[in-house]
């Protein structure tokens, strides 16, 4: 049964053996080809129903990777997120939550 790791540190890709590499990265889906993703998705639902968790965990795995690629203002436009802090604000919650960019 495989684990995966390194999703919030370092990365993903290269945390990945290569057998999951391949399958993940040129089977499912192609890492720079944002449409290819859906079969991702469909993928992982799939596994879910199938209850097949390894893979699930793997497909959920791929997909933060994805999304901590893309950056603040990359999530803010993926789910349509608007700016509701002032410039302030949104600095104050920075300097509170440092431990964020840690990660």
């Amino acid at each position: 049964q495989r684990r995966v790791h390194g999703v919030l540190k370092g990365s993903f890709k290269e945390s990945l053996d290569e057998f999951d590499q391949d399958f993940v990265f040129n089977k499912l889906c192609n890492d720079e080809d944002e449409s290819t993703r859906g079969v991702l998705i469909e993928t992982i639902k799939a596994a879910n129903f199938l209850n097949l968790k390894p893979l699930v965990e793997l497909g959920c795995a791929t997909i933060a990777s994805f999304i901590k690629a893309l950056g603040r203002d990359g999530v803010r436009s993926l789910f349509d997120i608007k700016r509701d802090l002032t410039q302030e604000e949104e600095q104050k919650l920075r300097e509170e939550n440092k431990w964020v960019e840690e990660l």
